[in-house]
């Protein structure tokens, strides 16, 4: 899961033409980054899904580490306005646990507002907390 920081920031201070751009921007990083058979979906607002199969949680890692470095250091243009953004990410990896997607889902939503609340721009991980499934 992962989810623009601040948004709605972006949207108030510049516009929604411009939040738009962002959206796209982001999008565009998220194919760039992840390979021909990784599925990538906006799950509405600023928050997108990506799945990797066949992927380690290790390897997993580096992927999203490597998403959420390229968009902090990504300058987008608008107007002569100079936007910069960054993304909190968390991130699952599914198991014999997990029932179904929806779970898989909550989870890492969860992963993701603990990247929120502890300071955005952070890849957190399922397996490195305590939570309870």
């Amino acid at each position: 899961m992962l989810d623009v920081d601040h948004f709605k920031r972006v949207n108030d201070t510049y516009g929604h033409e411009c939040g738009d751009m962002v959206i796209q921007t982001v999008s565009k990083i998220l194919l760039e980054q992840t390979r021909e058979y990784d599925i990538i979906g906006r799950l509405g607002g600023e928050e997108f899904g990506v799945l990797l199969p066949q992927t380690t949680l290790l390897e997993a890692r580096e992927i999203a580490e490597r998403i959420r470095i390229k968009i902090e250091e990504t300058t987008m243009h608008y107007n002569t306005e100079e936007i910069r953004v960054t993304v909190s990410v968390g991130l699952i990896r599914n198991s014999e646990e997990i029932e179904d997607f929806n779970t898989l889902v909550v989870l890492g939503d969860k992963c993701l507002y603990q990247a929120k609340s502890q300071g955005r721009n952070r890849v957190i991980c399922y397996e490195e907390n305590d939570f309870v499934i």
